[in-house]
């Protein structure tokens, strides 16, 4: 196992160095959403609602949302400013009895161990709460919280669980179905102890299976085997960084430059500059348009407007042509 935490279990002038082990782990499964129709994970993305776009980490600002719609900005240094100073000990300041913690305050359960050189201190730790039933009550900081914690015995070593703090633990006063005086016979309680006597035995967890998540994993393995519902990944096209882009302009504004006077300017700029575009960025672009020129039909001008598709006449719809500086312009065609 991997240790979490390294640090020192200390009470008095007690001081044993000691490492942090997850205690469970998360054996769940867990799915993913697919596509149904070409099987690729999907990604959830961080969307402005207002500006309708994407945004990224380095424009994000945590808030606190005080009444709905209304929010209290919180920046990254204030929270460093308010976050407890980093510390490397497990501070013991109470011994209890274990009969007193109610388990509805644990949280996490991890273990102890101790560091090389300190089995002594750590046994005689051990014992001591051993003897006196006690079990201790401390605090430390993991990830950048102040943790209130119980160590106990589990075996042959101490276990840590994280606690919850009283005003995380809901009021049971909460709750407006519970029943009141409820008059019940004696029969009735008799009977209900004595089944409860009849089923009781030793707690022996190995008796608790979970068939749920068992049942689950036989039905994948046998599709997995049967080759059944089995979806692939597929390749994903390469998305042209900003150079390919850079280039990719850069064609269009030559084949602008470069096509022939007394042709028609929209319609070769969009034939040409297509090609173009489509080699620069290193996107095999289809259809007539992208066709090496050679093969190209020169197209005829529309009735009522000159050759020059520069200077006379509306630019058809998605055509690229520059104005008299020479600047790229393109209009889109309506949905």
């Amino acid at each position: 196992m991997r240790s979490l935490w390294r640090g020192a279990l200390t009470f008095g002038l007690v001081h044993i160095p000691v490492r942090l082990y997850a205690a469970t782990e998360d054996r769940e499964i867990h799915f993913r959403w697919l596509h149904e129709v070409c099987g690729s994970p999907i990604r959830y993305q961080k969307v402005c609602p207002s500006c309708q776009r994407e945004v990224t980490d380095e424009e994000l600002v945590k808030a606190y949302e005080e009444t709905p719609g209304e929010f209290i900005v919180v920046r990254e240094e204030e929270l460093a400013a308010l976050r407890p100073p980093s510390s490397r000990a497990i501070s013991i300041v109470d011994f209890v009895a274990m009969a007193e913690v109610d388990p509805i305050y644990f949280d996490r359960s991890y273990y102890l161990e101790p560091e090389s050189g300190a089995a002594k201190p750590y046994a005689l730790l051990r014992t001591a709460m051993e003897k006196t039933g006690r079990v201790a009550v401390a605090k430390f900081v993991l990830r950048q919280k102040e943790q209130l914690a119980l160590v106990r015995l589990f075996g042959p070593a101490l276990a840590l669980v994280t606690l919850c703090y009283p005003d995380e633990v809901r009021p049971v006063t909460a709750l407006a179905g519970l029943p009141g005086d409820v008059a019940l016979s004696q029969r009735e309680v008799d009977l209900a102890v004595a089944l409860i006597e009849q089923l009781t035995s030793p707690f022996e967890p190995t008796r608790y299976e979970d068939t749920y998540t068992q049942a689950l994993r036989e039905m994948i393995a046998a599709k997995r085997a049967g080759r059944r519902d089995v979806a692939r990944v597929p390749a994903l096209a390469p998305v042209p960084g900003v150079e390919e882009l850079l280039a990719a302009l850069e064609a269009s504004l030559r084949a602008a430059e470069e096509r022939p006077k007394g042709t028609d300017g929209a319609s070769q700029i969009r034939t040409d500059g297509a090609q173009r575009v489509a080699e620069a960025a290193g996107v095999v672009a289809g259809g007539p348009e992208a066709q090496p020129s050679s093969r190209r039909r020169r197209p005829t001008p529309r009735k009522g407007r000159s050759t020059d598709g520069a200077q006379s006449g509306a630019p058809a719809d998605g055509a690229t042509v520059t104005d008299g500086a020479g600047r790229l312009s393109r209009r889109e065609g309506k949905a």
